[in-house]
């Protein structure tokens, strides 16, 4: 099998999954979430592409090194040495996509991380964000390297070995067009996804003596692979009574410190919905908490190291807040959308019964009137939405008490 050949099976992926995911989500966008979401099958497949691609790089360079013995190294040290680089370069891009196994195992991330990256996760492209989008790198290397590199080389004005493969052009024009346009929610989780791809595709082009088997199975396994690892990591993750009581009470501290006056800021009242990490909101200016978080973590990790978040929308003169936290999977498993439109409706879980979700989400419900000094609640003490020890990941309040 040829270079070009064997680059060919990425690109038929890559093209099927573009159409797959906007299609799905045209449809059905809770589905897509699910797919793309944090922890979700998009991001392990793109961590597993990434993951693979070094790993084959890393063949590549060792089949040139031999060759190099043979025929003299000088002609291989350019070629050798590119496929090091570029194995080193997505053995990289897989630990970010992964915050280094933070979601995974639970650590807490340096105090540098939890204040300066937004989404207070152990890795750098998000600590790096104010300076340069995350979009624009990906977008970048995709044209760059991917589209104008094989390009110019083909021109002779640069070494083959130096860009990517001309046969996999096609799959990096493809993620420059999903960044640059952004069709939908979630479409850089697509392109990275995508990249992770035509990666793979270039270290397969490279390794020219890549067995049958691996050439022809390697990303359909990576695709595969990471469709059953959200349900084994929720079969592994438990959390015990304390931890869930414990999350309780923060979650219902918080909220009930946002119905006070003057928590929620100008900014905040004037925002038809919010939906961040509490710390993020606080430095955003749409919270102030003050001295009334006493006793939470300062950053507002829950039991299991992951960021609580708050999400509120405004109708009319009724705000509808909830405070969640993840759970022990790490994982948003609610449709917190159809939490808010539920508490719209009347406060409390039994007008928000349907349409929960599965999983062990922690949240806590708050019905809010803006007036035009701040906003008081509905209710004084909010509800108990969902508790993660509870079959289905829910639990019922009775008439505002835990």
């Amino acid at each position: 099998m040829t270079g070009r050949s064997t680059a060919d099976v990425p690109l038929l992926g890559a093209a099927l999954l573009v159409v797959a995911s906007m299609t799905v989500a045209a449809v059905d966008m809770q589905t897509y979430r699910t797919l793309y979401r944090e922890d979700g099958w998009g991001e392990w497949a793109t961590a597993l592409a990434f993951f693979a691609a070094a790993g084959v790089y890393a063949c590549a360079a060792r089949q040139l090194l031999a060759a190099s013995h043979a025929a003299g190294w000088r002609r291989f040290i350019g070629p050798v040495g590119m496929c090091v680089l570029l194995s080193a370069f997505a053995l990289f891009v897989a630990g970010e996509e992964l915050s280094w196994g933070q979601r995974l195992f639970g650590y807490r991330p340096p105090d540098a991380f939890l204040a300066h990256n937004f989404q207070q996760e152990s890795n750098l492209h998000n600590l790096l964000k104010p300076l340069i989008s995350t979009r624009v790198v990906v977008a970048g290397i995709a044209l760059v390297w991917g589209v104008v590199g094989p390009v110019v080389a083909r021109l002779g004005h640069a070494p083959a070995w130096l860009c990517a493969a001309p046969s996999t052009v096609a799959v990096f024009a493809a993620v420059a067009a999903v960044e640059l346009i952004y069709p939908v929610k979630l479409s850089g989780e697509v392109a990275e996804l995508l990249l992770g791809l035509a990666f793979v595709g270039d270290a397969m082009a490279r390794w020219s003596g890549a067995p049958t088997l691996v050439r022809r199975g390697l990303l359909w396994a990576c695709l595969a692979l990471a469709a059953p690892i959200p349900g084994v990591v929720d079969a592994l993750t438990v959390a015990t009574s304390a931890e869930l009581a414990r999350t309780e009470a923060v979650l219902q501290r918080i909220a009930i410190a946002v119905g006070a006056d003057g928590v929620i800021t100008d900014a905040g009242r004037g925002k038809r919905s919010i939906h961040k990490r509490v710390y993020t909101a606080i430095q955003a200016g749409y919270l102030d908490l003050g001295r009334r978080a006493a006793g939470v973590d300062p950053y507002f990790l829950d039991p299991w190291q992951s960021p609580l978040w708050i999400r509120s929308r405004r109708r009319g003169g009724k705000m509808a807040v909830m405070v969640y936290s993840f759970g022990p999977n790490r994982r948003r498993d609610t449709d917190t959308r159809k939490v808010l439109k539920a508490l719209h409706k009347e406060p409390g879980f039994t007008a928000a019964r349907g349409g929960l979700g599965a999983g062990d989400d922690v949240a806590v419900g708050l019905s809010l009137r803006i007036v035009d000094e701040g906003a008081e609640p509905v209710d004084q003490r909010p509800d108990i939405l969902m508790n993660g020890a509870h079959s289905g990941g829910v639990r019922a309040a009775q008439d505002g008490q835990d």
